[in-house]
């Protein structure tokens, strides 16, 4: 599922045909020409091979999704938005105690509109996941290739905590899709001289921070571009995006008007806190490339749930090894085209290492698609190089990785069906 193969399997193939096509007439050699283009370019069925794969992880056993809480909460609100016509000015109530902007309850209001089945709005969600796998591929393919698109979404379609957080009715599963839209369109907009782009990433940067406080970061991440690359923007839009981006506060901006400004002050009170410095920031990006870290979702039920699977710690770690090179290979190869994403990362990691409050992983988020532009980024160059071991090791490793994440994903599925309770933060699977 990786285009390294594709090369050598076009190279054998084609001497085939032509063989296989002279030794016969000239009728038959144009029928097989024909037969050989339809088919050379098979980077479109890896693409599709891994949207599917991508679907299957995050659609299978969905029935069994995590639903406590918090989930009911946003799904009644959408459906009461959509049944009694009661619109709401908040979401949900964060962790920190304010108010959540209610955007993601409007985003839910048209699955809701044509079922109230917390399954198929839960699926709604796990298919706008998918489609930012795909956004991060049409911009990868852009940026760095096609065969570092396809090799990024592979990890990305497969990865345990990707697909973990497809499977749910949160706001903070939409940030990728919304994260992936706006690098697009900020790339079409700067790079391609597309200036009515920049209206786009404006109205998409009014949804981020709106799903989830800790993505607020992109606001600055804004600003910095705007300062870099100030003389190639067109006013008139940046004018017009702005528009749309206050707009898009509207609802969360009266209600804070009618209560006393209550959430600001909250937030004031937040950043007034002392500095937390979150040493184990960079180590739970590494973690999130992994099968580990889900001690917590299954609580006491984890021992059994490793007893059931077959578990490559190894695996894990050369995967961590391979994002921490990613990294290296990413600033050592720094150029000014990479400048977005540079922001991206240094602002991300910032945020995260000191933040005010304890990181918990779903705060990650956010990163997780540049975790895999990253690693697409650094195996495509493997795969490129004039050292043949090099190549192959790559080869092999891809191949080796995508399986076992494939397998524990599909496991994390299978054993959600096969346990009334989950004793952990997971809790009773939705059908039970």
């Amino acid at each position: 599922m990786y285009a390294i193969t594709s090369k050598t399997v076009s190279t054998c193939c084609a001497q085939w045909v032509g063989f296989f096509a002279i030794s016969f007439n000239k009728k038959c050699h144009n029928f097989c020409e024909l037969f050989w283009i339809n088919f050379m370019e098979i980077k479109k069925f890896q693409l599709i091979i891994i949207i599917l794969i991508a679907l299957f992880l995050r659609l299978y056993n969905l029935n069994y999704m995590e639903f406590k809480k918090d989930e009911a909460t946003y799904l009644f609100k959408a459906v009461r938005m959509v049944e009694e016509g009661v619109i709401p000015i908040t979401g949900n109530t964060a962790s920190v105690g304010m108010n959540e902007t209610p955007m993601f309850v409007y985003l839910l209001s048209l699955p809701s509109f044509f079922s109230k089945n917390p399954i198929v709005v839960t699926a709604y969600i796990a298919f706008l996941c998918v489609l930012a796998i795909f956004i991060c591929f049409v911009y990868m393919k852009k940026m760095f290739g096609e065969t570092a698109g396809l090799i990024a979404i592979a990890f990305y379609a497969v990865n345990p905590w990707s697909v973990f957080y497809s499977r749910k009715i949160w706001p903070n599963e939409l940030l990728p899709l919304f994260v992936m839209f706006f690098i697009y369109f900020i790339y079409k907009a700067i790079y391609e001289k597309k200036k009515g782009y920049i209206i786009l990433s404006l109205i998409v940067l009014g949804f981020i921070p709106q799903l989830h406080f800790s993505a607020i970061y992109f606001i600055i991440v804004f600003f910095g571009i705007l300062l870099r690359y100030w003389q190639q923007i067109n006013k008139k839009y940046l004018i017009i995006g702005c528009i749309f981006f206050a707009l898009m506060f509207t609802p969360y901006a009266t209600y804070q008007f009618k209560n006393n400004f209550i959430d600001i002050k909250k937030f004031k009170k937040l950043i007034d806190r002392e500095n937390r410095f979150n040493q184990d920031a960079f180590s739970t990006i590494l973690k999130l490339s992994t099968t580990n870290g889900f001690e917590a979702s299954f609580g006491n039920d984890y021992g059994d749930f490793e007893n059931q699977i077959f578990k490559i710690n190894l695996l894990d770690d050369l995967q961590k090894f391979a994002l921490f090179s990613a990294f290296v290979y990413f600033i050592v190869n720094y150029n000014s085209k990479l400048f977005i994403l540079f922001l991206w990362l240094l602002f991300g990691m910032f945020s995260l290492i000191f933040a005010k409050v304890s990181m918990l992983n779903h705060y990650f988020i956010h990163l997780l698609p540049l975790i895999f532009i990253l690693l697409g980024n650094l195996f495509s160059w493997m795969l490129k190089s004039r050292l043949k071991a090099l190549r192959y090791g790559a080869s092999v490793y891809i191949i080796v990785l995508l399986a076992y994440q494939f397998y524990f994903s599909l496991s994390f599925a299978s054993y959600t069906r096969d346990h009334r309770c989950i004793q952990g933060d997971y809790g009773p699977p939705f059908y039970y």
